[in-house]
């Protein structure tokens, strides 16, 4: 998180997050930074589809036509959340943690909104069985992603 929250400061950003899977762990573990106040300005917590709908402003119809957890959701999620908070940036989780009854356990998509585009990162791990451990891994994996695609 130490290069992101430098990256935010170095480019005066301000940060969002629109998570599902990952129940808030990212906005948390950015904000135990000191001074992390001055960039995120908030999120959404959404796992149910109607809160997406209501709040985050998905369309059922969208949510039916590509799945809950899909790269188009995961990017709408992310664009919306930037829009609706006002914020240069945003990370967006979307997946189906274990333990979970779905058949593709063990697969999500993280994306990250920023100069108007939207990149996505697919993540699966089906062989991760703590769900805490799956959701730190997937947001590991959107950071080194971040590092990878959109800084360089």
């Amino acid at each position: 998180m130490d290069f992101l929250f430098q990256y935010l400061k170095e480019n005066h950003l301000t940060l969002s997050s629109c998570e599902s899977f990952t129940a808030g762990l990212f906005a948390h573990e950015f904000c135990l930074q000191a001074g992390s106040s001055q960039f995120f300005k908030g999120g959404f917590v959404c796992y149910s589809n109607d809160f997406k709908e209501q709040f985050v402003e998905i369309d059922n119809r969208f949510i039916k036509k590509y799945g809950v957890v899909s790269q188009e959701v995961a990017e709408l999620m992310a664009r919306n959340c930037a829009r609706l908070l006002a914020t240069d940036v945003c990370f967006s989780f979307t997946g189906f943690a274990p333990i979970s009854d779905e058949a593709q356990v063990g697969l999500s998509y993280a994306s990250i909104f920023i100069n108007g585009k939207v990149y996505t990162n697919r993540f699966y791990q089906p062989d991760i069985q703590d769900r805490k451990a799956y959701q730190q891994r997937a947001i590991e994996a959107i950071l080194i992603f971040f590092q990878k695609n959109v800084l360089n």
